[in-house]
């Protein structure tokens, strides 16, 4: 645990030093939009946790912009979207490590 907290902290300090507070903004926003959700729905199954970060970032990037897309034709604003899908994705994995 104490080895990820470091290589998380390594990749702040990263994109800090190279793009600045911005950098650090997008990167947070990539971590916990697109990460996050996921990483909590696949905590329920038993796998290693290099494998379930790994997996965790692969469905990030195909789950999130799916549900941000199906969500903007019905509300018809982007922004909303991504907020609403947000909100929608951590609730659901937090709903399930409650559980």
């Amino acid at each position: 645990k104490q080895f990820y907290c470091v290589i998380l902290s390594v990749i702040l300090l990263f994109f800090l030093v190279l793009f600045g507070i911005q950098g650090l903004k997008v990167i947070l926003g990539i971590i916990i939009l697109f990460f996050l959700p996921s990483f909590l729905i696949l905590k329920k199954i038993e796998m290693d946790n290099f494998d379930r970060i790994f997996i965790a970032a692969l469905i990030g990037i195909g789950l999130f912009p799916t549900v941000v897309y199906h969500i903007a034709m019905i509300v018809s604003s982007m922004r909303l979207s991504i907020l609403i899908s947000s909100i929608i994705l951590l609730t659901f994995g937090l709903f399930l490590n409650i559980k």
